[in-house]
């Protein structure tokens, strides 16, 4: 009987919330696109990349890897807020209508994903009190440099 005479102080549970919910959603959370394209396009869509990631997306570190002697793989590693997952989406969409884009796809990165990524990069940002900035690493070359806020 005693768990029906509680009340709820819905002032302090409403505020409670909306703090979470605004704490939430000037948090930036890390992503990786992965992007399997042709060679021969390869730079046709970095050029697209550039530009795609011009309209909001600043914290980005991009890499690419010849994955065969006709394919490349472009992966992009990023930061974004709840509110920039929309032109995230509109990157991933965007890039998938490119005819020479063989194959796509985004995933939110864990810490376990983390420490397999290609330069690390993001891990170091991602981390707080760091500053340290790593380049790539073994065959990826650096595809765009990164925006700094």
């Amino acid at each position: 009987m005693s768990h029906l005479s509680r009340q709820i102080n819905t002032s302090r549970a409403c505020a409670a919330y909306s703090a979470g919910v605004q704490q939430t959603s000037h948090a930036r959370f890390p992503y990786r696109i992965v992007t399997l394209v042709r060679s021969a396009d390869s730079a046709a869509i970095k050029d697209l990349l550039r530009l795609c990631l011009q309209d909001g997306l600043a914290q980005y570190d991009c890499y690419q890897r010849s994955v065969s002697r006709f394919l490349s793989r472009i992966t992009i590693e990023l930061l974004c807020s709840v509110s920039e997952r929309a032109a995230l989406v509109r990157l991933v969409n965007r890039l998938g209508l490119e005819k020479s884009v063989r194959n796509i796809h985004w995933e939110s990165i864990t810490e376990k994903s983390l420490l397999a990524s290609p330069g690390n990069a993001l891990k170091d940002r991602y981390r707080p009190n760091s500053s340290a900035h790593s380049p790539a690493v073994g065959n990826h070359e650096p595809v765009a440099n990164p925006a700094r806020l």
